[in-house]
């Protein structure tokens, strides 16, 4: 597996805060069966690393690895909070796509209550040649009161990444409702942890996975947590399924 999410280059975001617990974090992903990390540190207007440092300390992370036989892969990256400039942000590379492919991980407001701006950003973005991944769409309020919303969006150009710990509820019983019909239909691409610290998501992702395994085959469930991340690694076009109309939306 190979996790497309992961906040675990130290001290610049709400993730890792120290080279110590990066380490420990990445023998957590080990252990828990991934064999490489996207590092997607957070990238706002105002928070963010500038590309040089960021690949600095990604390096050094790597060299650290390396010395200690921690056998895990570091890809670059970085979850951008979406704004009008993302545009002229991916122009000028002012933040890491994904491993420097077309794919960018995107992430809206939680709370946001419609996605009527969304369409005509996606297009603008993939006919500038990129795509973006939408990070957890689960967890908005938009999709909470009506999966179907993302099938435009889909149909538009957007992939979109869900979270493991949706599925055992650590983001609450809505977006955890919102998970299982999601991906019933089809309407999700990656699995991913969004892990933050040590002692978290990589130690429950056994149990998690035994309870994806019974709402997917095991087909669908190696395209989403290893097939499509490799293939955003080589830069190639994702797999991807069908995806089907929700008939009873939920409430919040």
């Amino acid at each position: 597996m190979i996790d497309l999410h992961c906040h675990i280059l130290p001290c610049i975001d709400d993730g890792s805060q120290s080279m110590d617990e990066s380490i420990e974090i990445a023998k957590e992903a080990k252990q828990a069966g991934f064999t490489g990390i996207f590092c997607t540190s957070h990238f706002t207007d105002e928070l963010f690393l500038e590309r040089e440092d960021n690949d600095a300390l990604l390096n050094d992370l790597r060299g650290i690895l390396t010395s200690q036989g921690i056998d895990i892969k570091l890809f670059p990256g970085n979850e951008v909070y979406v704004s009008s400039d993302i545009l002229d942000w991916l122009k000028t590379n002012k933040f890491q796509t994904l491993n420097g492919s077309k794919y960018f991980l995107m992430e809206l407001a939680i709370s946001a209550n419609n996605a009527s701006y969304l369409n005509d950003l996606v297009d603008d973005i993939v006919r500038e040649g990129f795509i973006p991944i939408i990070a957890h769409p689960e967890r908005y309020h938009f999709v909470q009161d009506n999966p179907n919303s993302l099938l435009n969006l889909i149909e538009t150009g957007a992939l979109f990444q869900m979270n493991y710990g949706s599925l055992i509820g650590i983001y609450g019983k809505p977006a955890q409702k919102t998970a299982s019909i999601l991906l019933k239909n089809n309407m999700v691409h990656f699995l991913a942890t969004d892990n933050h610290r040590k002692k978290s998501i990589y130690l429950k992702l056994d149990d998690i996975i035994l309870k994806v395994k019974k709402m997917l085959d095991e087909r669908t469930f190696e395209i989403l947590s290893s097939i499509n991340p490799r293939s955003v690694v080589k830069n190639m076009n994702i797999y991807t399924l069908e995806p089907k109309s929700y008939k009873k939306f939920i409430f919040r």
